[in-house]
Formats: structure tokens, sequence, C-alpha cells
């Protein structure tokens, strides 16, 4: 991997118009994966033309070094939230990705299908949905349960979590809600906290 590729081809250009001979030598510097990738992001994100597609794959790589959402977020200015959302993103299934680096996948679109981690399933609802966020939105959460929903806060998320329930963040929301993943779960807990309340009642007449 290499940066500085505008530098190359400038160098290419001089020597072609003979300002400079194929056999001079210039300074370069030798970086680790690591290092390149982390430079190349800071020099991109410099650009106010950086495509969404891009900073998806740059953060995805600095991920696969070792970096986390924080460190991230750290090392280059951006909002964790937003670090984490580019992280999400880039789960989707690749061609996807390369939908929206083609601009016929929109980022609503693309935040709606993160409601599942099945690419075959992203893929199969894109294209049923033809694309459309809130339709995709219908699709993927029928049969889950919204953590603004009654019967989810009657339970409560941390009973929830604690019987190994699991919860896909919406991305659309500000904060961590989302769809409670084992609706199944939900109404169990919700008969047994009712059943709890109910005993209770009866011991005091």
């Amino acid at each position: 991997m290499f940066a500085g590729g505008r530098r190359y081809r400038g160098l290419k250009e001089l020597a072609k118009r003979k300002a400079i001979k194929n056999g001079d030598a210039f300074p370069v510097e030798i970086r680790t994966k690591e290092e390149a990738i982390e430079l190349s992001l800071a020099e991109n994100f410099q650009r106010e033309d950086m495509h969404p597609a891009d900073s998806i794959r740059a953060f995805a790589a600095l991920r696969d070094t070792g970096m986390d959402a924080e460190e991230i977020a750290a090392r280059f200015g951006q909002a964790v939230s937003f670090v984490y959302k580019m992280l999400r993103l880039s789960a989707l299934a690749p061609a996807l990705i390369d939908l929206i680096a083609k601009d016929q996948l929109s980022l609503e679109a693309a935040r709606a299908l993160t409601l599942t981690d099945d690419h075959d399933q992203q893929v199969k609802v894109c294209k049923a949905a033809n694309g459309h966020a809130h339709t995709i939105r219908r699709m993927l959460t029928t049969e889950k349960v919204d953590t603004t929903s009654g019967a989810f806060i009657f339970v409560g998320r941390d009973t929830y979590e604690a019987k190994g329930g699991t919860i896909t963040v919406d991305l659309f929301s500000q904060g961590a809600e989302g769809f409670a993943d084992q609706p199944e779960l939900v109404q169990e807990l919700a008969e047994d906290k009712l059943h709890t309340i109910a005993d209770e009642y009866r011991a005091i007449g």
C-alpha cells in the first residue's frame, strides 16, 4: 500500500516532460500498513468532497488494524457516534457498499439495512424494496419489538438483556434505541412481571 498517489503521478508527468530523468532518486518514507491507512484517511478527511463510501471503508480498515470507535474518533476529530455509524455501515454486504459508492443506494436506505446482519437478506430486501428506506425498515422489523414500545419499557432493558436478549440499534435513533431481536422473550418477561405484580396485590388483599 502506498500514499501520495497524486505526487507519484506528478513525478511521472515531469518525467514525461523530461523535466526529470527516470533514473533520478527521490526520498520516500516506508510506513507500516496501519500507518499508511491512517495517513491516507487523515489526508482524505481534509477533502470536503470525501464520499461516504470512502469513509465507511477507511474506518473499517482502521478497525481491522485493532483501533476501536473511540480511538478512531479521537485520532481524527470525529464524533464517536459518527464513527460508530460508519462502522455499522461497513458491516453491510460489500455489493451494497459498492452501490453507495456509485450513488445508487442512499445512506438512509443503507442505515435501514443494518437492522439485519445477514448479507443475503440485506441484498434481497434492498432489491424487493427498490432501495426505499421506509419499506426496508418495515420489512426488517415486522418480527421485532421497538425498544420505545410500552411492552419493552414495561419489561425494562436491563431485565431483557440479563436474560440474554439482544438489541439491534437503529441508526436513525439519536441514542441506543432500536429493536429487541427476541420478541417472544419480551412477551415472556412481560407476563412474568404481570404475574408478580398480581401476586403482590393478592398478598395485600
